[in-house]
């Protein structure tokens, strides 16, 4: 529980209360018996960087220092509350005021449950709070943190508490045959975020975390596979290392007969396009309704990309 002090009183009623702990020069680092600071609360509570920013700039008025990397009872900084919270902008504010990703050690699935994150999960948008935490992950990779599989496991829970993606287990060991050789054809989280139209790439950079076996293709029911989605989402990393492990560029999809050529252009990705090029697929293939990659290109807007600058390129490199 929180004690009656002006500087933890503060994180109720920010725009007053701030300013009068403040002139009171109220330690901004007293600590309750829990062990938190008022930044924790600030952490747990704020919904955006405002009272933040406030907190440390008066802070900086009367010449105090804020103790950003302070640990509770329970082990957390605030920067874990915040990604626990997922709340990107107030992670970028402490990362900015040189909060320590040394020891920076990701919210557990049950620290995510702890912040209330699915209460009332039918009243929050579900795409807002994924969306928040595809971001909080972009900002701390940037900054430098590597996420491990783990952490990308507690993620992909999340998403499936949010009804994001489906909960079927994230494994990637395939099943073999009786010789031993690898089952492709099975339908995994990938499959069902890119046919739900997710619409965030960083997601399927984060599965293809998990599902890292790239020596395997693996299809489902419809014949579309993870070299397919890798292009549908510029996961350009993943295409040129499953190239590199000798993924035929030209494999079909069954349902719409189309190459990772045909999917690449049609959501403009020129730059996998012409990694799809330059590895030998074939150009000249059709999907089932007839069209060819050089249909997908002069059928382009020019709202997006002129198609006669990659046409151009299009016809160099075949």
């Amino acid at each position: 529980m929180w004690s009656n002090t002006a500087a933890l009183g503060s994180v109720s009623w920010p725009q007053v209360h701030c300013r009068i702990a403040a002139e009171k020069r109220c330690d901004s680092n007293v600590v309750d018996v829990d062990g938190e600071t008022p930044l924790h609360m600030i952490c747990y509570r704020a919904k955006d960087d405002d009272l933040l920013k406030l907190f440390f700039k008066i802070n900086e008025e009367v010449n105090q220092s804020v103790q950003v990397d302070a640990v509770d009872e329970s082990g957390h900084t605030p920067l874990r509350w915040a990604v626990a919270r997922l709340w990107p902008d107030i992670v970028d504010l402490l990362l900015d005021r040189s909060a320590k990703l040394s020891n920076f050690v990701f919210p557990t699935e049950d620290h995510f449950d702890k912040c209330s994150v699915f209460e009332n999960k039918e009243d929050v948008n579900k795409w807002i709070l994924a969306s928040g935490a595809l971001a909080v992950m972009d900002n701390l990779e940037k900054r430098g943190y590597e996420l491990g599989r783990s952490d990308v496991l507690t993620i992909m829970k999340l998403f499936a508490k949010l009804e994001v993606i489906e909960d079927r287990g994230y494994e990637d060991e395939p099943e073999v045959d009786e010789v031993g050789k690898p089952l492709l054809r099975r339908t995994t989280a990938l499959h069902h975020a890119a046919r739900d139209n997710f619409p965030h790439s960083n997601i399927f950079r984060a599965l293809f975390r998990i599902y890292h076996r790239l020596d395997v293709n693996y299809f489902d029911e419809s014949g579309l596979s993870h070299f397919h989605v890798a292009c549908m989402y510029s996961c350009n990393e993943v295409i040129k290392e499953f190239l590199e492990l000798g993924q035929d560029p030209s494999c079909i999809w069954e349902k719409t007969g189309a190459t990772p050529l045909h999917s690449a252009l049609y959501y403009n990705y020129n730059e996998v396009a012409e990694t799809l090029l330059r590895s030998g697929t074939n150009s000249n293939l059709a999907d089932k309704n007839g069209l060819t990659p050089l249909h997908f290109i002069c059928s382009r807007s020019k709202d997006h990309n002129d198609p006669s600058i990659f046409l151009q390129k299009f016809f160099k490199i075949i």
